[in-house]
Formats: structure tokens, sequence, C-alpha cells
């Protein structure tokens, strides 16, 4: 009788708890929804460091997508539903399917709530790839199989670590080894890498090394790290377990946490969400910022620590009581023309000075600011020259003056010793800095992206002097600087966004060093390229040789390439091995015919790999050739937008009825011509009636007006 009582109180609590699991649904998603978000923007930047996620985690996301659009039905019918209870809730005018609905809604409830529930410790671990290069055997041997048998079987035992082969010449040792080679190829042993070394009798430890370093894709840190004496001291095996691995864990942790910190502030509504040229940002209300500066200067008792002025109409620097007592001040946005103040500012560690209209800074300012580790005179279109008096600045570590006009950098800037940051993106006017960065030996990060002086040897070679430098951003027009930029290991693994522009290469092409682990921004602008391929850098010749066959994923960094008036390139096969692009933008490659040419990509196409499985944004325009992207249907999982401008024989698209569901609101489709639409030729009925929901007729100035893709670089 007992359990007959319980079993109808659940049948009626279906009813008559309704709202209250209406409420707590819809309050247990938006707690969901958040954990999601949070975890999403966590694992994204763990695969944009090469990392996987856990199958666990990844079924876990399946289900909170399952249960949310179920919890999203079941919530847009719940106004109707509590409409039908009557009877104080106990009972309903239609009381079956009242009944029906609320089952469902506990349900739904149950497993939201055990979702909701569940804690990731770990939600990604070190993707597994795996690498062999096959061999061509010259000659077999009578009576192989067997040994080859024995020796595979030895070789597989966990207790085995090193096994060898002796006889005399021409007994088929090296044949033996060479099958056992060979048969790694295509089967997964737990092995990420099968690694094939040829020791002459003049042993040399380094030449070793240094193969190993190539096949592992390790060349730039064995370049960096191979002067080191306690790097000779080490035997072979143990020779990669090295500090480096520790410091860019580290590094990535903290950047992490970063991001996690920006999170919780934009979540607690301190931060806002921007979009600026089409990237996102944050910014804080002025509430907010005012209530942070009060906190900052000890309740208000400190007023004068943090002087922010901006967009105050100031045409001189600020008047202040005490100017001893001034830690942080930023004037931007002000019509401040002349810098002539020599006031004492002893303890002043930032100014902030962009889009200030300067035009005029006299060397007696700088005089007295001993601590200044931060100055960005950035956004200052008039200001043609810096005072020599800069070199004052001693404790200097951040020097912005991108989109300035000056002219040149006063030899005082060699005397930064502290410098750490130096941006120059857009300075159009400066003609040279030859001798300058050889001097700031503790620069990390630099950025020359459209800066007006061609990057020549001599820079170049200036900039492999640079001990410490992490990260670059360089743009460069000269051949010779390319083939010496594309043969170092230092620049190419610091380089976080390369632009190549008016280069004539029709006859020999480029080839991305696979060594170029950071690279997140690649362009290639007006250029008469005939193809672009993955390469390694030769230690010896140092030169890049083309990787012909590639099989893994390499330039793991990569999300976003702009390709842009490159008349002879056919295909952009180099691009199925970006496993993160995210924004792709390809105009005025008047011979383009495939994105990823079938022939070119069919190793990795074997290996499992699926390329554009993390893209947003596709546009391609005026490629009059072009007729395939992928000649098979793709999953687009993260698939915003597609916009198609005067693409006349592109006639099939890589998209079947499950392509880009994962993508928002779905796909969009934006084409110029109005005729392309009735020309493509879909692969079932099923796509074709989802997609042409969301296919978009614009015009061409509503293209450019709502372009996704950042400007290219012009």
């Amino acid at each position: 009788m007992k359990k007959i009582c319980q079993w109808l109180d659940i049948q009626v609590g279906y009813v008559h708890n309704l709202e209250k699991n209406l409420s707590a649904l819809e309050k247990t998603m938006e707690e969901l929804r958040a954990k999601l978000d949070d975890l999403s923007r966590r694992v994204t930047r763990e695969e944009d460091r090469g990392l996987q996620r856990l199958s666990e985690f990844q079924v876990w996301l399946t289900r909170v997508e399952t249960f949310e659009n179920e919890a999203n039905n079941l919530l847009i019918a719940g106004n109707g539903q509590l409409q039908r209870l009557c009877l104080l809730g106990f009972c309903s005018k239609s009381l079956i399917l009242s009944y029906r609905y609320g089952k469902s809604v506990s349900m739904t409830l149950r497993e939201v709530e055990k979702l909701n529930s569940k804690v990731f410790e770990v939600i990604v671990e070190q993707a597994h790839t795996f690498e062999v290069e096959e061999r061509q055997l010259q000659s077999t041997i009578v009576g192989l199989k067997e040994m080859l048998e024995n020796a595979w079987n030895h070789l597989m035992e966990d207790r085995v670590g090193i096994m060898g082969f002796y006889g005399m010449g021409g007994v088929g040792k090296t044949t033996l080894i060479t099958q056992l080679n060979n048969k790694f190829s295509g089967m997964t042993c737990g092995f990420d890498f099968v690694i094939w070394v040829v020791v002459s009798k003049e042993l040399q430890v380094e030449k070793i090394q240094s193969e190993i370093a190539r096949k592992l894709r390790l060349e730039s840190r064995f370049q960096q790290h191979k002067t080191d004496a306690k790097w000779h001291s080490l035997p072979v095996p143990r020779l990669y377990v090295r500090t480096w691995a520790l410091k860019n864990q580290w590094k990535s942790r903290a950047e992490n946490k970063g991001y996690d910190i920006i999170g919780n502030l934009v979540r607690a509504s301190l931060l806002m969400e921007v979009k600026w040229y089409g990237t996102k940002n944050v910014c804080m209300h002025d509430v907010v910022r005012e209530m942070a500066l009060w906190i900052a200067s000890d309740l208000g008792a400190q007023k004068e620590a943090f002087i922010v002025r901006a967009g105050a109409g100031l045409s001189e620097m600020p008047k202040v009581e005490n100017c001893n007592v001034v830690r942080r001040m930023a004037l931007i946005k002000n019509k401040i023309h002349h810098l002539s103040s020599s006031h004492e500012y002893l303890e002043l560690t930032t100014l902030l000075l962009q889009k200030a209209n300067l035009t005029n800074i006299s060397s007696e300012f700088f005089k007295s600011m001993p601590r200044l580790a931060v100055l960005d005179l950035s956004y200052n279109g008039n200001l043609f020259e810096l005072p020599y008096g800069i070199s004052q600045l001693v404790s200097l570590q951040y020097l912005n003056l991108s989109y300035t006009s000056i002219r040149h950098l006063p030899r005082g800037v060699q005397e930064l010793k502290k410098l750490i940051h130096l941006d120059l993106e857009e300075t159009d006017n400066l003609s040279n800095i030859d001798g300058i960065l050889s001097s700031l030996h503790n620069l990390k990060i630099l950025n020359l992206s459209r800066a007006g002086f061609s990057l020549d040897c001599n820079i170049l070679e200036e900039l492999q002097t640079l001990e410490h430098l992490e990260i670059l951003t360089i743009e460069i027009d000269l051949q010779q600087g390319l083939e010496q930029f594309l043969s170092s290991h230092k620049l190419t693994r610091a380089t976080r966004n390369l632009t190549i522009r008016g280069m004539q290469l029709e006859s020999s092409g480029i080839s991305l060093p696979i060594s170029m682990e950071n690279l997140r921004e690649f362009n290639i602008v007006w250029c008469s390229i005939s193809e672009i391929k993955m390469g390694t850098i030769c230690l010896e010749s140092k030169t890049v040789s083309p990787l012909d066959n590639p099989r893994t994923s390499c330039f793991l960094s990569l999300s976003k390439v702009i390709i842009l008036d490159c008349k002879c390139v056919m295909e952009l096969t180099l691009l199925m091995f970006a496993p993160n692009l995210r924004d792709l933008s390809v105009k005025s490659a008047k011979k383009l015919e495939d994105v990823i040419n079938k022939e070119k990509s069919r190793h990795g196409e074997k290996s499992g790999i699926v390329p554009f499985r993390r893209l947003e944004f596709l546009l391609l325009g005026d490629l009059p050739e072009l007729k395939n992207i992928y000649w098979n249907s793709l999953p687009f999982p993260c698939l915003k937008r597609m916009d198609i401008i005067r693409c006349p024989n592109l006639k099939k698209l890589p998209l079947d009825s499950q392509s880009g569901k994962h993508g928002g609101n779905g796909v969009i489709i934006r084409y110029t011509v109005k005729e392309w639409i009735e020309t493509v030729e879909w692969i079932d009925e099923a796509t074709k009636t989802r997609f042409l929901r969301s296919c978009l007729h614009v015009s061409e100035t509503q293209n450019q007006d709502n372009q996704p893709h950042s400007s290219v670089p012009t």
C-alpha cells in the first residue's frame, strides 16, 4: 500500500508541481548554459594549442546540446500548459496532455540537474598523432619472415626499451629494420612517431639530435638550446625533457587564468563585451571604472595617484598638486598638441596618450620619469618625431608607436635596455631602423606590420640576435628577405602574424615551415605565387624543403588566412592541415580551381583529417575558375556564414543535410549574383530544402558593410 501511495504521489506531482518544476528547469538551464560557455571557451583555447578534448567531455557536451533543445521546447510551451491548470494546480482542463507534459518536464529536469552537477577537473589531453615514414625495400632476404615476426614480438613487449641487431655485412640487418619501420605504417601501437636515423662510424651526436628534432618538429627549440652545456651532457633518449616544455606549460596556464578572470568579470557585469573592427573586446562601464579608481586610490584618499582624463578636451597636461604621488595617467582622446612639461613625476609608471592629437614632444618632457614602464603614443597621426630625450626612460618596458607618422627612431631608443614590447604597426613614414633592434636585448614582443621600411637582410639579422624574442608580427615584400626569414628557426617559431606582399614567385612558390607553431594569422597580398606548401627547414643548408605528402595537422595555432589578388595560385591544400582555422578569405585569385585539391590531400584524408572543423566564416570572391571547395560534404560544425561573390563555376558546395548544425543559428549563405543560386547542384533534396531557406542575396555594398572578416591589409 505504501508503494502504491508513493507511486500515486509521483504521478499527481507531474501536474501539481508543474509550475515549480518549470521554474527549476529554467534556472538549472541558465546555470548549465553558463557552465557550457565556460568549458567551451576553455576547451577551445586548449585545442588551439594542439591538445584534444576528452571523449568523456565530448559525450557530456553532446548530451547538453540534446537536452538544451528539449528543455527549450518545453519552456516555450510552458505558459500555455500552466493556463490549463485548475483547482490550485491539482487538476487540468486537459488532464492527459498536462500529465504527459508534466512528466516530460520532470524527467528533463532530472537529466539537466545531472548534467549540471558533473565536475570536470580535466577536459583535454595531449593529441595523439602518429607518424611514420615508409622506406623503400631494395631486396628481400630468404627466411626473413620468421625473423621479422620474432623481432616484432620482442619490440612490442612492455619491458623492451632498446633492441639491437648485429651480424656481418649483407645478411639483411638493414632490410629487417626497414621491414620493422614499414610495419608501423597504418598502425597505432602506442607510438606518436617512428624515426629513422642513420648513424655513421664517426659518431656525431649533434647531427643525430638535429635529425630527431627535425622529425619531431622541434628544430627551433633544438637550435635555441644546443649551445647549453648541460644539453650536450644528456643521453639521446632524454634530450627533450627540458625546461622549455615546462616554461610553455606555465605560459599556457597563465594565459588561461587571465581568460578565466576576464570571463568572470564579464559574467559579473564588471566588464562589457564589445566589437571593435570585427573582433571581440571588453570595456569597462564608466560607473564601474570610477568605482575601481576610487578603490585603487585608497577609497579616494589618494585621488592623484590615478589621473584619468579620457576625452576631456585637454589642451595641456592636467595640473596636479603633487606630481610625486602620480602613479598612472590616462589622457586618451584629447587635444594636447605639445608636451613640454618639466614637472617631476618620480612615481609615474604608466602614461597613456592614444589619440591625444600630439604634434610635438620636447626632450625635457621625459627628463624626470625614472620609473615610467608603459608609454602609449599610438594613433597620433600628426606626430612625426620622437625626442632623443626618450633615452632617459631607463625603466621603460612597453612602447607603442603604432599609427603614428614618425619618420625615424632616435638613437636614444637604443638606451631602452629594459624594453620588452615595441609596437611599430602602421608607421608608414618610418624609413629605417638599422642598428636599433640589436641594442634592445630584452625585447620579447615586436610588431612590424605595415611599417614603412622593407625588411632587408640587415634587419632580419638584427632580429635573429634578439635572444628573448617570443612574439613577432611581420610583413615581408623582398624575395631575399623572405628566403632568409623562412629558413630561420628562431624567427619563424616566434612569428604570430605573417603578411607576404608583392612577391613574384611563379616558378618556385613558397613553403611554410611546419615549425611555425605560433602562427595565428597568415596573409598573402598582391603576389604571383604558384603554390603554397608546407616545408621543413634543413639545418645544414639553411633552406626550406617542401613536404610533399603531409599526413598530420601542423599549423595548430593558425586561425585566420587572407589570400588577396594572387593570380597564379591554383589550390590551397595547405589549409587542410590547419585544424583550428576560423576565418578564411580568398579574393581575386584568377587561376584558383580548388580550395582543397583531392590528389594532393589524399595522404591527409587517409590519416583521418577532416578540414574546416573550426571554420566560422568563409569568403570566396572573384574566383572565375573555382570549381570545388572540397570534393565531399563536410560537417562544418562551427560554420556561421559563407559568402560567395562572383564564382560562376562553383556549382557544388561541400554540404549535406547534417552540415553546420552546431553553428549557432545555422549557416547563412550570402551571394551577390542573383542567378548563381539557381545553378547550385545540391547533394540531395533534403540538403537543398535545408539550405535554400538560409541563402540570402545581397548587393555588393551590403556585403562589404556586413563583412565579418577584418579588413584585408593594404
